[in-house]
């Protein structure tokens, strides 16, 4: 049997106690595998990764970019960019981002297509 609790701790105590100590309690004398994840270093979805792209196909064609251009191009916009060999490359790309990179991301990517193209985004990851 496989089951997943999701949850959190707060003051040293599971927030969803009971379900917790239940498991337990059905898994006694069982092996276990318990596996933590600290939220704030999870990575993007799928459909989040789905909608940037999204995102980039729609600000490329109204900037004349390609897609693939737009999203360098909107990486570097929001990390900064740096010289590698003579040519200016992003800082960093949106591939190892952390949920809380990735809201910042998003959010910083709106105000520039917004203040240097003058165009508003949908809301990300709406569907045609």
């Amino acid at each position: 049997m496989k089951k997943t609790i999701h949850t959190w701790v707060t003051k040293g105590k599971f927030e969803h106690e009971a379900e917790v100590l239940q498991l337990a309690n059905y898994f006694e004398s069982k092996k276990v595998k318990i596996e933590v994840l600290d939220s704030a270093e999870e990575k993007r979805t799928a459909d989040q990764n789905k909608a940037l792209w999204k995102w980039d196909s729609l600000l490329a064609k109204e900037a004349g970019y390609t897609t693939s251009e737009m999203h360098y191009y909107m990486c570097g916009a929001v990390f900064g960019w740096t010289e590698v060999a003579g040519r200016s490359v992003p800082k960093k790309t949106t591939n190892s981002l952390t949920k809380n990179e990735w809201q910042d991301y998003i959010r910083d990517y709106r105000v520039i297509a917004r203040d240097i193209y003058n165009y508003e985004m949908p809301p990300f990851g709406y569907e045609d």
